[in-house]
């Protein structure tokens, strides 16, 4: 529900605000880029053992032997160490940033690193209630509360009431309001424990816990380069202007990807707790039922997207946007793949072979890298796209094959196939509608019979008990 709100709101700031002001929200995008890009190096691990290590430390008696203060302090002690070299950062950003298109950004280099900092901390506040399998609040907070706050801020500076100063401060301020948020909430639901212990860490837990947030940092910078440095990547080789236009791509098709982070929430714990005990059998069961059911709705809003995307840049009314029409194309192929092997990344991060995923990322951030390095000079964003594209086709075919190898088992099956097969068929029927001369009505009706033909195609096939089921309560909400 959370994340359906996170994504209506975004929508509607995509389409009827931010192309107003695509260079201020390409300047946005690229200053949360590169905190992002930043994030896994400064938190020190500690987000990733916040999940892996608490079933070793929790003991509600012991206030889960100070496992929560042993993270916060690692996490300030990387800021600490951030701090102390991000002026060599912003000179070496300073370099790579020095034509006057990017003049916006440079001005603001000096904030990325509060909002490095404020991220990761409402990231480890966030992950951490996840442990109590709570998830909605903290949703709230990290997340929704900027798809309110950043549309409020441009619409404001669009009608000239505020100046870029007060946007940019403004969504430092959101992130601070919500880490205090979350550590409130912790402190609500009895888990704020800051005292750390190390009674609990003994020699050879130390070293698989040094060893794991090692790991762990630079699989997610890796990771960051395979995947995230796109945006900043556009901005330095082109202009805000179509930063601001391939972030609002981004954005369209990102909201595929996000039932991964809701499945990723509830599932990452119990992945760890298989772990621990050894069922791989409830392991290779969430990963065969997250992938159909994540497929079930990617392709859904994949089509729906690719159905209606000419009369929503008519709406946009902005002919910059038209640029985005293939960026939309390999970037939404590639979150479709992304779902298809859903947990596969959580299977490897929790088993003892989490290290493939670092140097699978390494190798793959250095292709990544180097294709956009070579790509966006030649075909622009659309450069920078195909090269996320290749980067999540590579990337996740070699995890599908890793877990094969190593536990025999892979998230497809025949249901996979057919739904592919309905999404196209659905996709197919819907482009001989008729072009009603309105975009809002042409919408409308394209997006309404996708969205009574897909889903009850979906649900009469069976191709998920998890979606049935999902299908049979909300008609039971309605007709009650």
């Amino acid at each position: 529900m959370i994340q359906n709100v996170g994504v209506l709101l975004g929508g509607i700031a995509s389409v009827f605000i931010y192309t107003k002001a695509l260079d201020l929200n390409g300047l946005v995008q690229s200053l949360l880029a590169s905190a992002a890009f930043m994030a896994p190096l400064v938190s020190l691990g500690s987000t990733l053992m916040a999940v892996k290590f608490f079933p070793v430390f929790k003991d509600e008696s012991k206030n889960h032997n100070g496992f929560f203060g042993l993270m916060l302090g690692l996490l300030l002690l990387g800021c600490l160490i951030y701090a102390l070299i991000f002026p060599f950062i912003t000179d070496w950003l300073n370099h790579l940033f020095n034509k006057k298109e990017s003049v916006w950004y440079t001005q603001y280099l000096h904030l990325i690193l509060p909002f490095t900092c404020l991220n990761i901390l409402a990231r480890l506040l966030a992950i951490y209630a996840s442990n109590f399998q709570r998830i909605v609040i903290p949703a709230i907070l990290e997340e929704l509360s900027l798809k309110v706050t950043l549309p409020t801020l441009m619409l404001l500076y669009i009608y000239d009431l505020i100046t870029v100063d007060w946007v940019i401060y403004g969504v430092l301020i959101n992130y601070l309001i919500a880490v205090i948020g979350l550590t409130f909430y912790l402190w609500f639901l009895g888990e704020l424990r800051l005292i750390p212990s190390f009674k609990k860490i003994d020699k050879p837990l130390k070293k698989e816990m040094a060893t794991y947030a090692g790991f762990g940092m630079l699989n997610g910078m890796g990771s960051k380069s395979a995947f995230n440095i796109d945006t900043m990547m556009v901005i330095a080789y082109t202009t805000p202007t179509l930063a601001g236009v391939y972030a609002i791509a981004n954005f369209l098709t990102d909201t595929i990807n996000k039932p991964l982070k809701g499945i990723v929430g509830i599932s990452q714990s119990i992945i760890s707790k298989a772990f621990n005990e050894n069922d791989m059998t409830e392991i290779k069961k969430i990963y065969k039922k997250s992938s159909i059911l994540l497929l079930i709705y990617g392709i859904y809003l994949c089509i729906g997207i690719w159905a209606c995307l000419d009369d929503l840049f008519t709406i946009m009314s902005n002919k910059e946007m038209v640029q985005a029409t293939y960026v939309i194309f390999f970037l939404m192929l590639a979150k479709l793949f992304n779902l298809a092997t859903s947990v596969n990344n959580e299977i490897i991060n929790y088993s003892k072979h989490f290290r493939f995923n670092l140097y699978a990322l390494l190798t793959l951030s250095i292709i990544n890298i180097g294709l956009n390095i070579y790509l966006i000079p030649i075909y622009g964003m659309l450069g920078a796209a195909i090269a996320t594209f290749v980067g999540f086709v590579v990337f996740n075919c070699a995890k599908l094959i890793f877990i094969k190898l190593k536990f025999g088992f892979h998230p497809f099956s025949v249901k996979t196939l057919i739904i592919f097969a309905v999404g196209i068929f659905t996709y197919f029927i819907s482009t001989f509608l008729p072009d009603l001369g309105n975009p809002y009505l042409n919408i409308l009706i394209k997006g309404g019979f996708i969205t009574l033909l897909y889903p009850f195609a979906a649900y009469k096939l069976n191709i998920s008990e998890d979606y049935n089921q999902l299908i049979i309560s909300i008609l039971n909400k309605f007709l009650k």
